[in-house]
């Protein structure tokens, strides 16, 4: 069997599974049916959307830990990262969301994320321009950086 057909074996059968859960209109006729993403957390499926591509608000805990990590990632693994733990922190944030913040929230702290490293970046190539993503930083380097604060003139 192939992974596509895997995949309308399980959707079908959640659809049969779950079909006790359809509700019908006062009228008696079904509502129009909505997509449904059997895979994804309700408010995480972007599928056709566009809209949550915007910076809201975010607890600040969270994304100062989202930058420790860049930053941390930066110092130990010359500034790669496989980005598993950043990704756990912010699946348990959105999840504690309401599902219409989710997916925007999720971006904005995926943004924070890809600033920081460029910020970052940019602070060490301007103190050692041999460094490059993927090469050890020099000792001392990341000494006096300041998450989202450096900037040189």
């Amino acid at each position: 069997m192939t992974i596509t057909g895997m995949t309308r074996f399980v959707q079908q059968n959640y659809k049969v599974q779950n079909s006790h859960l359809t509700h019908k209109l006062p009228n008696g006729s079904l509502p129009p049916k909505e997509h449904v993403n059997p895979y994804c957390p309700e408010g995480m499926d972007i599928t056709g959307r566009t809209d949550f591509r915007r910076i809201v608000p975010v607890d600040e805990g969270v994304a100062n830990k989202i930058k420790s990590l860049v930053f941390e990632s930066m110092e130990k693994n010359c500034g790669m990262s496989d980005g598993e733990i950043e990704s756990e922190i912010i699946r348990n944030y959105v999840m504690s969301l309401p599902p219409e913040e989710r997916a925007a929230a999720g971006w904005t702290l995926n943004q924070i994320s890809l600033q920081e490293a460029d910020r970052l970046g940019e602070y060490v190539h301007q103190r050692d321009p041999s460094w490059n993503w993927g090469k050890p930083v020099k000792p001392g380097i990341l000494d006096d950086y300041k998450s989202g604060m450096n900037i040189l003139i």
